[in-house]
């Protein structure tokens, strides 16, 4: 670590240590606690080199495992917690400039002259699970989700700096192995991947690990066009897919194409701490054409298309 980075974690310290309540805050959460850094070494998100990377595009959340309904940052700002690392002033671990964030706010507080971070409930001693969400400029989803335990004797404490920099990676996709139609309904094989990385935990834990990432969930669309990466503009099925490390097969997924004018867009968000939790943004998909007449089911295979959605051929 240079000499500027370790003035740059001086600093930081400082103000971990000096957590104000303002007006708004969460009055059942005091005093605050502070989630971040401690000691000379920090631990950075390494956003990468394709993330939209703006307050307005991540969407980042954070909960106490095994409390995620009531203990929560619904209420709370990314701008409270999550700063850009300003790297004319400081080493930022090297990544490009504008390009790297660090952890650090506090559960009914405020931190470095930042929004107060207000919140739903207060961690009463469980882990805390911090899940960071971006677009990107080739029409992806990234993503990382980092957990850490609480230090109760500390100022700090849920410190961060006992993990390694964190670089979220790409939500995994949907892909079609085969299909087939009968009448108005498209049987579709689907395959989710498994994650490539994208969990950074203490030792020990993994990402199917209790209280991690807990499954898949499949969505659809029916429309003219993908709706964009948001969870909620999308339709979620009914059931959800355990996430056991490996990529996950489901053999007959149906697709209704009773309306030939309109087609089907298939994509999958992750599920977190026993399905409590959700990620905001679902990922890129793969678009069934209903009409018979351009579109041939059993011949079905994915075309990278420059909008991020993937596509059937048209019929020979």
């Amino acid at each position: 670590m240079t000499v500027k980075s370790r003035i740059f974690v001086s600093i930081a310290a400082v103000a971990l240590a000096v957590v104000a309540l303002a007006p708004g805050t969460s009055a059942n959460c005091v005093p605050a606690k502070v989630f971040g850094q401690v000691g000379v070494t920090y631990t950075y998100v390494f956003m990468p080199t394709t993330s939209t990377n703006t307050n307005a595009s991540i969407i980042g959340t954070f909960w106490e495992v095994g409390a995620a309904p009531t203990h929560n940052s619904i209420g709370c700002t990314d701008a409270s917690w999550f700063p850009v690392c300003n790297t004319a002033q400081y080493a930022c671990g090297g990544n490009p400039p504008g390009k790297t964030r660090y952890i650090n706010g506090a559960f009914g507080g405020s931190l470095g002259g930042r929004p107060p971070c207000t919140v739903t409930g207060c961690p009463t001693g469980g882990d805390l699970n911090t899940l960071i969400q971006d677009t990107t400029t080739d029409g992806k989803i990234v993503f990382a989700l980092a957990r850490v335990s609480e230090t109760p004797a500390a100022g700090t404490a849920y410190d961060y700096s006992r993990i390694a920099n964190i670089t979220p990676v790409d939500m995994p996709r949907v892909t079609v192995n085969s299909s087939s139609r009968v009448g108005t309904t498209v049987n579709l094989n689907l395959n989710l991947s498994a994650l490539n990385g994208g969990f950074f935990g203490l030792s020990g834990q993994t990402a199917q690990g209790p209280g991690n990432i807990s499954g898949y969930r499949v969505n659809t669309f029916t429309g003219t066009a993908d709706p964009g990466r948001l969870r909620t503009l999308w339709q979620p099925d009914a059931v959800s897919r355990p996430y056991t490390g490996a990529a996950v097969n489901i053999p007959t997924f149906a697709v209704n194409c009773s309306n030939t004018a309109l087609d089907v867009f298939v994509s999958v968000s992750l599920e977190f701490d026993s399905g409590t939790w959700a990620s905001d943004y679902t990922s890129q998909s793969v678009r069934v054409e209903c009409d018979p007449t351009i579109a041939d089911p059993k011949r079905f295979r994915s075309l990278d298309k420059p909008s991020g959605v993937q596509k059937a051929p048209p019929r020979n």
